[in-house]
């Protein structure tokens, strides 16, 4: 168990084998009774999913009920930095945050307790540390697996960095959006070239037009020439 075991043939072909040893007392002395058990099927089902998880194309981690990682994906390696070989038996606890480290054989003995699919992440932050020592946003989806070998848990992480970032920007947008708003003077946003990218009430009363047709035109277009040349518009933009 836990390693490769063969057997030999009488044809000399080798298949793959489980061994229980059992020592017997007789009357005619001690002997061993040795009952051996064929697993090539299950070889073979072990390695189409070492194929599936290895051609998943999110971060995939297997760890037994101690914490150790006993398979990896490719994906792993890209995410985190290390090798596979690299991984291979360390705890993964070296995937976790220092500050977080202390506290998660309490969390993962919490899960092989209550084995069942759960994902972390949602909702709060979750993150994962690099081989560099780097820090990123993740989500994890946790499955238990039961095996011949016993009971492991599979873990799917996702590096959620872009989408981080695309809510902090949602979450300034929004919050530019409701300061321009309460303005009773009239404000507007303008791109580097000088676009009108937004407007608020109080510019659309102004100038007496719609926020469509303000949109998109350029902000010079609002100025006469004298004042845009006492301005320095034209310098700006």
């Amino acid at each position: 168990v836990g390693r490769d075991l063969s057997a030999t043939r009488k044809d000399g072909s080798e298949f793959p084998v489980e061994i229980g040893l059992n020592p017997i007392s007789t009357a005619d002395g001690e002997f061993v009774l040795a009952a051996i058990t064929d697993i090539t099927e299950r070889k073979r089902q072990e390695e189409k999913f070492r194929a599936v998880v290895e051609a998943a194309p999110t971060a995939m981690i297997m760890i037994d009920d101690t914490g150790s990682i006993v398979l990896t994906n490719a994906q792993v390696e890209k995410l985190f930095g290390y090798t596979q070989a690299e991984l291979l038996g360390q705890k993964v606890d070296v995937l976790v945050p220092d500050h977080v480290r202390p506290g998660h054989p309490r969390l993962r003995e919490g899960f092989f307790s209550d084995p069942r699919p759960r994902q972390m992440g949602v909702g709060r932050d979750l993150n994962g540390r690099r081989k560099d020592g780097s820090l990123m946003p993740v989500e994890i989806g946790l499955n238990p697996i039961q095996t011949a070998e016993g009971r492991f848990a599979i873990a799917a992480i996702a590096d959620i960095t872009e989408r981080k970032r695309s809510e902090e920007q949602l979450r300034a947008s929004s919050y530019a959006r409701s300061l321009i708003e309460a303005s009773l003077d009239p404000l507007v946003t303008i791109s580097a070239e000088g676009k009108i990218t937004d407007v608020n009430e109080g510019s659309i009363k102004v100038t007496g037009l719609p926020r469509e047709n303000l949109v998109g035109t350029d902000f010079s277009d609002y100025f006469t020439e004298p004042e845009k040349a006492r301005a320095g518009y034209q310098q700006v933009f």
